[in-house]
């Protein structure tokens, strides 16, 4: 008798949802956001936060210069991403299910933004991420690319 109960719970833990949802993939869309750095910082490369998931580590890094930020980009796993100039459909919609408006190509760099977002596309084997700087009350597209 106890075997079988063991065993009925044995099978019962192995096909929970809690355990299928492991063996799901990526989500196809998501938004990250992160905050600008600070004033004064060293003049250089700056990391301005990560996120690491168990899909992938993404860092933004900030491109410094008298002390203020000129521009940010985003790396994926410790590589640069490989740019684009305008962002597939796909994308856009990703975009527009997270409150950002359409934009297809890159407006200007992020330097003087209040906040930063980053929005990820998977599409098949492809992650597209797209980088929006906060200015005032609207979004501008800063910088798009791919993992490579």
């Amino acid at each position: 008798m106890r075997l079988f109960l063991a065993l009925g719970l044995g099978i019962a833990l192995l096909t929970s949802p809690a355990l299928a949802a492991d063996k799901k993939g990526p989500p196809s869309c998501a938004a990250i956001d992160f905050r600008p750095v600070a004033q004064g910082m060293g003049d250089g490369e700056q990391e301005a936060g990560m996120y690491r998931s168990r899909f992938g580590r993404i860092e933004m890094m900030a491109t410094v210069k008298g002390g203020a930020a000129t521009d940010y980009q985003a790396v994926v796993n410790g590589k640069p991403l490989k740019a684009m100039n305008s962002l597939p459909q796909a994308a856009i919609d990703c975009a527009a299910s997270k409150k950002i408006p359409a934009t297809a190509r890159a407006a200007s760099p992020c330097g003087d933004a209040a906040k930063l977002r980053v929005v990820v596309t998977t599409s098949g084997a492809d992650k597209i991420l797209a980088t929006y700087g906060l200015k005032g009350k609207s979004w501008n597209l800063c910088k798009v690319g791919t993992a490579v």
